[in-house]
């Protein structure tokens, strides 16, 4: 009946999710680590979607011992009571200058960016590539370094399977990868064929601070 046919579209409209847009952060925290998460969606102005992804970790730990000569230290988080022993690699200056009590603080982050489009020539001619930079503490100071790796990559659409909540796409090189969606209502703002630049970066910084 026409009443019938009028609560099936009814329904039907309902049920359709709309695209998750916006920002959220989250955040967890345990002795001596901090993790915080970000990640946002948009529409751009052609009308493709973009995304970003974003996890930061901070940890902190206190030095117990140093043993110079076999490159080894042992470390401590702060309010346990468990201890660690790591081993230095010779790309780590200036070992001899840390003592007990010093405080070691490392930060990693990585973050990767999307936005469905047409890419630039200059993308294009991009795509695969793949920087990494690094730099250590001069001789004689506290022990330092820090590590940033970043790249680029233009995909296309391969498929996109709604009940399994995947993407499928394929890089300039051939490569194909299928990823889970982490937010299914927004598949319907994608289509087969469409392109997609990816950006992705991460770095690392590590360092010991004297306690007095």
């Amino acid at each position: 009946t026409k009443a019938a046919l009028i609560l099936t579209v009814g329904l039907a409209a309902c049920s359709k999710q709309a695209p998750h847009l916006g920002e959220t952060t989250s955040s967890a925290q345990a002795p001596g680590v901090d993790i915080t998460q970000h990640d946002s969606r948009s529409i751009l102005p052609s009308g493709g979607l973009a995304g970003e992804e974003t996890t930061t970790v901070k940890i902190q730990a206190i030095v117990k011992s140093v043993d110079v000569k076999n490159r080894q230290i042992v470390l401590q988080m702060p309010g346990s009571k468990k201890v660690d022993t790591y081993k230095v690699s010779e790309e780590v200056r200036n070992l001899k200058q840390v003592r007990p009590g010093d405080k070691v603080k490392v930060s990693y982050r990585q973050a990767l960016a999307f936005e469905v489009r047409e890419p630039t020539a200059k993308e294009l001619e991009l795509s695969g590539s793949n920087v990494v930079g690094a730099g250590r503490a001069p001789v004689g100071s506290m022990p330092g370094a820090a590590i940033l790796n970043v790249g680029l990559k233009v995909v296309t659409i391969e498929s996109i399977d709604t009940a399994k909540q995947q993407i499928t796409v394929q890089g300039m090189d051939g490569k194909i990868a299928t990823v889970q969606s982490k937010y299914p209502e927004n598949l319907a703002l994608l289509k087969k064929g469409q392109k997609a630049v990816i950006t992705y970066a991460e770095s690392i910084v590590a360092g010991v601070e004297r306690i007095e």
